[in-house]
């Protein structure tokens, strides 16, 4: 299937944070009715004018840091990835210059089993689509020597579906055996001591207040997972580690991660333009002057001048996105386009028109509260829309309860809008960066475009 991208939208572009930056500078306005949120910000008046701009993966007096994420990632690598990334990672453990926050390694602990279990069901799945690949030849057509040639191609599919199914149902009865026992744990398991695994020196009861005045005051990072189960303190947690480690060994750092969301990055149009400025001078401050760098794995190969088919096998896996992110396909059908969109407009305005190479949708979003938007189908250019709701991976939508005037989309929904050609975008609701306070509403979803309709099947 060949990707096409989509134009290039042109509707004006915001980041969140300079809106909010905007609000906060008219005296007497700001969040949580702060009025000095960026005396509090910015508390280091010389580090403003300083450059920020820390050392290389190469640079042996630079430490590097992994998130959960990046651990994760090479359960999409090819064998030959792993083998020669698990070299890299050695190299850098004899160095003494890797590490991982405790909370890393928990989150990893907690993850893996779950990623394990994609690929279990992806195998099962595929021995299920073997099963029902077969053919019954009506006695009739053994009459005829067209009617026998096609008998033994069917005895023929028939060996080759068991000589198939044998070594698939081996490879899934492989995969329950694992227990802690795969390559990738095993990987680890060289790399990763007591030594390199670091704990949080401050108190569950310390971490817990700090976290909740941060949280309060969307200090960056973790609030954009506010609406998780832990209230998102899992970024913060290893933010305040690795600042830890960079203090007491007085060393620049590299955090490794595949992080894209706002309260990491400035975010010009959909993708990470830059760290936020006030992660750079919080980490100055708090470890005595000392610099750090957010990268995606691929870039730090690169700086450590690995072979490149390395850095190309983990770009790759790194483009496989993680399961909260929306991928479609109809039967028998590829998508045209697909991407992640950034809306922008005005709370309770008029429509935006977003144009794609094969198709144009009216879309219309309105402020409900911090995790939900109204979407509304109110123009001649749309048929109808749907919330089809969280959507799990492998699902597939056979019905869709449709309407035209509004539904209530939360984050993670998946909905659906048909405009007047038929054609249909698929969309997953991926954050709402303001919920219309200041008069502008701000979200991003990801989309998929299909030509026409079908059964729809949210795919890993």
């Amino acid at each position: 299937m060949t990707k096409q991208s989509p134009t290039p939208n042109t509707e004006p572009s915001c980041d969140p944070s300079l809106v909010s930056d905007k609000r906060r500078a008219a005296p007497g306005v700001g969040d949580q009715g702060d009025m000095f949120e960026l005396e509090r910000r910015y508390t280091d008046l010389s580090a403003i004018f300083k450059s920020f701009a820390g050392g290389r993966a190469s640079d042996k007096n630079v430490l590097i840091a992994l998130d959960t994420n990046v651990l994760l990632l090479p359960y999409n690598v090819k064998s030959k990835g792993i083998s020669d990334l698990s070299k890299v990672f050695e190299k850098l453990a004899a160095e003494k210059r890797i590490f991982i926050p405790g909370r890393v390694a928990r989150e990893f602990a907690n993850n893996r089993e779950a990623k394990l279990s994609e690929i279990i069901k992806s195998l099962r799945d595929g021995s299920s689509r073997i099963n029902d690949l077969s053919i019954s030849l009506p006695p009739v057509l053994e009459l005829i020597d067209e009617g026998k040639a096609l008998s033994d191609a069917i005895l023929k599919l028939q060996e080759a579906k068991r000589d198939l199914k044998k070594p698939l149902d081996a490879a899934i009865s492989k995969l329950q055996d694992w227990a802690g026992t795969d390559p990738v744990t095993e990987m680890y398991g060289r790399v990763f001591t007591p030594a390199n695994i670091i704990e949080n020196n401050h108190s569950h009861e310390e971490i817990a207040k700090m976290w909740a005045d941060r949280r309060a005051k969307r200090v960056p990072p973790g609030y954009k997972d506010s609406t998780k189960e832990d209230t998102g303190i899992g970024d913060f947690l290893i933010w305040d580690t690795i600042m830890q480690v960079s203090r007491e060994r007085k060393m620049d750092v590299i955090f490794i991660t595949g992080e894209e969301k706002a309260d990491w990055f400035v975010k010009i149009s959909s993708k990470p333009d830059y760290p936020r400025p006030e992660l750079l001078h919080e980490f100055h401050v708090k470890t005595g002057g000392q610099k750090i760098r957010i990268m995606p794995l691929h870039e730090v190969l690169k700086e450590l001048s690995v072979p490149l088919q390395l850095v190309i096998d983990i770009q790759e896996a790194e483009y496989i996105r993680p399961p909260t992110v929306l991928r479609t396909r109809l039967v028998e059908k590829a998508p045209v386009a697909w991407g992640r969109h950034w809306y922008t407009g005005a709370d309770g305005g008029g429509l935006r028109r977003v144009s794609f190479e094969w198709g144009t949708f009216d879309l219309k979003f309105t402020a409900l509260n911090a995790a939900s938007v109204n979407l509304h189908g109110t123009s001649s250019n749309v048929r109808y829309i749907a919330n089809c709701g969280p959507v799990a991976l492998n699902a597939t939508i056979d019905r869709l309860e449709i309407n035209k005037e509004s539904v209530v989309v939360g984050i993670n929904d998946v909905f659906v809008i048909a405009n007047e050609l038929g054609q249909i975008l698929v969309g997953r609701l991926m954050e709402i960066h303001d919920t219309g306070a200041n008069g502008v509403l701000s979200l991003e979803f990801d989309y998929i475009v299909h030509n026409s309709h079908g059964r729809i099947l949210v795919a890993p």
